[in-house]
């Protein structure tokens, strides 16, 4: 899908980009002029960047942190377990996420 949409399109959006997996995708296969980069982790923007920069992408990059809500303007606590892995506004969901990866081999 991602190379369907990069291939036809000018303009990438990636709505929790976490390390920028399909933006890469997106930007080295496709004919994208612009990327737009959204997540509310920080930490998984740097990484993010930094993937695009190492593939000569990054010029076309922008990134956001941020977070999509129900309400305008509204604070949201963001719970995650660090870079590349699962994020939510909910902390148990965090944790669920951690307890799965805890059994990933």
């Amino acid at each position: 899908m991602v190379l369907f949409l990069a291939k036809n399109s000018t303009c990438l959006f990636d709505i929790g980009a976490n390390i920028g997996q399909t933006a890469l995708v997106g930007g080295v296969l496709g004919n994208l002029k612009r990327i737009i980069l959204v997540d509310p982790n920080p930490d998984a923007l740097v990484y993010a960047s930094t993937n695009l920069i190492l593939n000569n992408l990054a010029s076309n990059c922008s990134f956001f942190t941020g977070f999509v809500g129900e309400k305008n303007e509204e604070q949201v606590k963001f719970y995650t377990l660090g870079v590349g892995s699962a994020g939510s506004m909910f902390g148990s969901h965090a944790e669920t996420a951690k307890m799965v990866n805890s059994f990933i081999m």
